[in-house]
């Protein structure tokens, strides 16, 4: 990363050999030396990113002369489709719009397999038929029973029976068959266990203390501050805004720009100075240590990190730079 000066744009092919109209999104003056996501053209009305190849060829060499937007400085709106890059809203949007039909369709598969299961209350399992147990007494007509054999007495004379007066017929209860209802079997459900997934915290917002010796929060300037009102708000000084924070001498606090602020500091002795980074998509601490020639140590240290080696895209980090 490095800054630019903001000389006339026609003498700056004698003293830098790259593009003067090179910038990050919150700071004009400050452009990284490779190409990166977050450097964007200044030459339109509203600054624009810029596709990596053409930084490569023209921006961060001294080719950005024949450069046709640099040529035509002041006579653009935007940038040509074919140097233009992508926005990070545009980016975000798109995830955005993914993640919304993944949750969609996720919940349309399991409202189907609820359905398939007979869970919701008009699920398409039909009942189960009851078989037919056959009853007693067709069951014992089934059995061959042998007829009965009978042996003849010999005749013997036998008094004849007094008449008696025979008692009224009565009818005989009636015989009722058992027959037996089967009991349906109830399948229980399976239950599904899900498989905890752990992702790296987010950053805290703008404002919110990180660390504690001493605690440093990333400000953003808003209309009408200053170095003065800023140092008073966080109870420091204007002196120790200046120190820490890696600057262009003489330039003045804009509205959106990201500063670090330590809070209750008065004495910035043995502090590193600080530029305020956006991680564009997800890393590890060790890739950005390596970046930026610095020890994952001191990543972890400023930001507040968790042992986690994960960095997410999408997060504001407070850089130290070694003093020159």
């Amino acid at each position: 990363m490095t800054t630019q000066n903001t000389a006339d744009p026609e003498n700056q092919a004698e003293i830098t050999s790259h593009c003067p109209f090179l910038g990050l999104p919150s700071d004009a003056t400050t452009h990284y030396q490779y190409p990166s996501r977050v450097n964007y053209c200044y030459v339109p009305t509203h600054p624009d990113p810029i596709q990596l190849d053409h930084q490569q060829t023209f921006c961060l060499s001294d080719q950005y002369l024949h450069c046709a937007v640099y040529r035509a400085e002041g006579k653009t709106l935007t940038l040509p489709p074919e140097i233009r890059g992508t926005h990070k809203d545009d980016e975000r949007s798109r995830l955005r719009l993914g993640g919304i039909f993944i949750v969609v369709l996720l919940a349309v598969v399991g409202f189907i397999t609820l359905w398939a299961l007979n869970i919701l209350p008009f699920g398409g399992q039909l009942p189960s038929t009851p078989t037919a147990t056959p009853s007693l007494a067709a069951a014992s007509a089934l059995i061959d029973i042998p007829a009965p054999t009978f042996t003849p007495l010999p005749a013997t004379a036998l008094p004849l029976p007094s008449p008696t007066p025979s008692p009224s017929p009565t009818s005989a209860p009636p015989t009722f068959t058992p027959t037996v209802t089967p009991t349906p079997t109830v399948t229980p459900t399976p239950t599904v266990t899900l498989t905890p997934t752990f992702f790296p915290s987010p950053a805290p917002g703008f404002g919110t203390p990180l660390g504690t010796n001493p605690p440093l929060v990333i400000h953003v300037v808003q209309e009408a501050q200053s170095y003065t009102s800023i140092s008073a708000q966080y109870n420091t000084t204007p002196e120790v805004l200046a120190a820490i924070n890696v600057l262009v001498e003489g330039q003045s606090l804009w509205v959106g720009l990201r500063i670090v602020v330590p809070v209750g500091l008065t004495d910035p002795t043995g502090l590193p100075r600080f530029v305020v980074y956006l991680n564009d998509q997800e890393t590890t601490v060790d890739a950005l240590a390596a970046q930026f020639n610095i020890t994952p140590d001191l990543i972890r240290l400023y930001n507040a990190l968790g042992p986690q080696p994960e960095v997410p895209a999408a997060r504001w980090l407070i850089i130290p730079l070694p003093r020159e």
